[in-house]
This record gives C-alpha cells, structure tokens and sequence, in this order.
C-alpha cells in the first residue's frame, strides 16, 4: 500500500482563518509569503512558534527581528510569541479531538493565522455542529473554505508552493511490545498518519488507513472506525521511538506539516513532511538518533518535494 492510495480518503478540507493580534503577526502583515506555525502549550501558557525562513527565492529576507528574541537555526529563525486569542485556539483544539480530523498545517499570511484541516464527509454533521459554537461568537474567526478535498497530491504541491517541501523516510525497530500491537494490524495492508504534534506519554493519535480491497469486518479491537466502506479508522498507538524525535523535534523548535508511517517486517517505517527551511536540522536530529541506537535505525530518502517521491512512499 502507498501514499497515492488515500489520496483523497479524508474527503473534506476546512480553511479556518483566525484574527489573531501578536507582535509578530502584525509586523508580518505587509509580507507577500506564508511563514509555517506551530501552536503548542508551555507551562500552562498557549505559545505559537513562528518558522521564519532566512532566504526567500534566493534573496535574504530583512525585518527587524532582534524585537522577537528569535532562535536561530540553520536556515531559519524560531520566533516564539504567546497567543492572545483563546478563544480562536478552543476551536482548532475541539476540531483536533473530533474524529477524523487531522490538522495539515498552520501558517501566517497578512496579518492572519490560517489553520488547514482535512475530516471524513461522515462526520460533517460534527464539524458543523462544532463550527457554530464558535463562528458566531464575534469576528475572530471566520471559515475560508469548507467542502470536498483536492487531495493530498494537491495538499503537497500547495505546501511546496507556499513553503518549500522536502520529504525525510527512515526506518526505526519495534521493540517486542509495540511487535505484539502490530500484529493485530498486519492481517490488512495499512498505512497510518498522525493527527498532530501532542505526545503524551508515549501515545500518538493516529488515522489508519485499511487497504478496502482486503479490508473484513475482523478488523483489529484497538481500531475506532470512522468509516469502514472507505476504511478509515482512528487508533492510539505507543512508540517509545517515534515519541522520542517527535519529543526531541519539538523541544528543537524543527517544524513538520505530515508524517505517515508503515510496517516493513519488524520495522516502522516514517514519511515526514516539512518545510525545506527545516531539513538539515531535523535529519541531523535522525542521524544522532542512529549514533545512539547503534544504526538500528536507518535513513532511506531524503529530498526536495517532486512528483517522483510518489514512486517512493
């Protein structure tokens, strides 16, 4: 089973578009590009890490930055600000908890916080039920766009368009408690995706995806469904190793948009999606993954994003 296989197995996508007054994103108004954002908890206070890239179409990019206290990075600054708009972030927060919603991506462009969700059309009745809680409380948060989805494919092309892409695959060993999960879903070909960025205690929220053509009704017992005709399902999974670089990657600040994962014999084998800006940092962090485990992970694709990583993944 590959990647192109659910392409467009989340069906819906929403575009939510949050008014959101930061330092950061105000001075950031008059910029004619997307910058990626990651939104997460610190010390009981909502953060949004901006990723500013240093480069952008070849030219440096100048702003006064020294006002942020920004992290440097290879190719780019880490600004960290707190966010004002609680409200905003309950919605994007309650959509994350609903089933088979998956947070692709956050970005800020004029002056807005764009948050970017793909769901299942069986749950539309959901989504829209929670939207109304929320749209009608004032002008803070508006919906851009709600309807059928254009695809991973297209998900993709937009994000390397917007961003710059590139693609890290390796592979990590499953020790023999996580073998004893797997096992209860290796009887069908699958592939998983994670929902979003948290880690708690070593339990990931995933969207797993059954091959339909080799999908029974005797699926695995930790398989929530959310759709059984399109065989999408909801799970958490434990990995001590994949909790530890998604741990390690976010207390380095190294942003990720998508991470799908498979099973190779005894493997777990990872596709992660990110903005180019962030490459070397984060398969540096995989390759001392490797010195620490004595090369019982490996590294196999590391590139730019082109129509030919759809051969590999």
């Amino acid at each position: 089973m590959q990647l192109i296989d659910i392409d467009h197995a989340l069906d819906m996508d929403l575009i939510l578009k949050l008014r959101e007054d930061t330092p950061f994103i105000k001075s950031s108004s008059d910029l004619d590009f997307r910058i990626p954002v990651m939104i997460h908890n610190s010390d009981g206070k909502l953060m949004m890490s901006a990723f500013f890239p240093k480069f952008r179409s070849g030219k440096k990019v100048n702003m006064n930055f020294s006002a942020f206290n920004p992290v440097e990075k290879e190719d780019f600054f880490v600004i960290d600000e707190r966010i004002n708009n609680i409200h905003g972030y309950e919605i994007i927060e309650k959509l994350l908890r609903a089933p088979s919603c998956v947070m692709s991506n956050i970005d800020i462009f004029r002056g807005d916080l764009n948050i970017y969700i793909r769901f299942h059309s069986s749950k539309i009745e959901d989504i829209s039920e929670l939207l109304s809680k929320y749209i009608i409380h004032g002008d803070h948060t508006r919906v851009e766009y709600l309807g059928p989805t254009r695809g991973i494919q297209e998900m993709f092309e937009r994000l390397n368009n917007d961003y710059g892409l590139s693609v890290v695959s390796y592979a990590l060993p499953l020790d023999d408690e996580e073998k004893e999960i797997v096992k209860e879903l290796a009887s069908t070909p699958f592939i998983g995706e994670l929902k979003n960025d948290s880690v708690q205690k070593d339990h990931l929220e995933t969207i797993i995806y059954l091959q339909k053509s080799r999908l029974n009704r005797h699926y695995s017992q930790i398989l929530a469904p959310v759709s059984e005709d399109s065989g999408v399902f909801e799970a958490m999974i434990e990995s001590r190793n994949v909790s530890e670089i998604r741990k390690i990657s976010n207390d380095q600040h190294i942003p990720r948009f998508r991470y799908f994962f498979k099973l190779i014999k005894d493997m777990i084998e990872i596709d992660t999606f990110l903005p180019t800006s962030a490459l070397y940092d984060y398969y540096t962090e995989i390759f001392r993954l490797i010195q620490r485990t004595n090369g019982s992970v490996y590294v196999k694709y590391i590139s730019n994003y082109s129509q030919d990583v759809w051969k590999y993944i």
